[in-house]
């Protein structure tokens, strides 16, 4: 269900001061529509309700006759249902500014994640005790760090999943390896590939490194769809 508002940051401060749960804790933009949106938890209602902001890029009459069909196909991409076959990658590498002390640093805060990942409800519950919020229920998050590595570990019942950095300095920064995670294969590992090639240019940002713009605007969408999934998703 959605409704459209006039100002989404006036009703989503105003959420926010009731303490209406959200799936993110910031307004997405849809570059493809033109929308601003956030959605309200459906652990408030039993359905995800969504708030919308037209701009110009969206009048209410294109909203109406084509988007429909194009936020169809668009979910059906986000699914990754018509994701071309290709070699399956078996990691991601990039290259990031700093120094490898800073970059891990900045990995190593939890806090950090909603800020260049899709993993927007991770918060503090207690003394170094780190959850992310998802619709099953809380997931434990850890991150721990070592010379040349930062690991991130969430703590299913079923098992837990391991997401690796490898970091080692090259002439211009930091080169950054992140193996495909264990049990991601197929074409659920070619996605991954993509996500995490977003997630460095999104981590590339805001650690202050200027990003080509039209480049940020892609990597923000792709991360702010998969949001919604790694929210809904009720095991790694």
């Amino acid at each position: 269900m959605a409704y459209a508002v006039d100002n989404l940051a006036v009703a989503f401060q105003k959420l926010e001061d009731a303490g209406i749960s959200m799936t993110s804790n910031r307004i997405v933009h849809d570059p493809l529509s033109g929308l601003r949106q956030v959605f309200i938890s459906r652990e408030q209602t039993g359905y995800f309700i969504e708030l919308i902001e037209r701009t110009e890029t969206a009048e209410e009459g294109t909203f109406k006759e084509g988007s429909m069909a194009e936020l169809a196909n668009s979910m059906k991409s986000y699914l990754g249902d018509d994701e071309g076959a290709g070699d399956i990658p078996t990691s991601v590498v990039g290259e990031l500014p700093g120094t490898v002390e800073a970059v891990r640093s900045f990995l190593s805060r939890p806090e950090n994640l909603p800020r260049w990942t899709a993993h927007q409800t991770v918060m503090q519950v207690g003394e170094g005790r780190w959850i992310e919020r998802r619709l099953a229920g809380d997931v434990p998050l850890s991150v721990s760090s070592e010379a040349d590595r930062v690991t991130f570990t969430w703590d299913f019942s079923e098992r837990q999943f391991v997401v690796v950095f490898d970091l080692m300095a090259v002439e211009n920064g930091v080169r950054v390896t992140v193996p495909i995670p264990e049990g991601v294969e197929g074409k659920r590992a070619i996605r991954t590939a993509s996500i995490i090639t977003s997630e460095l240019l999104l981590l590339t940002s805001a650690m202050g490194e200027a990003v080509e713009p039209e480049a940020l605007v892609r990597a923000r969408h792709e991360i702010g769809r998969f949001h919604l999934e790694v929210y809904a998703r009720p095991g790694a």
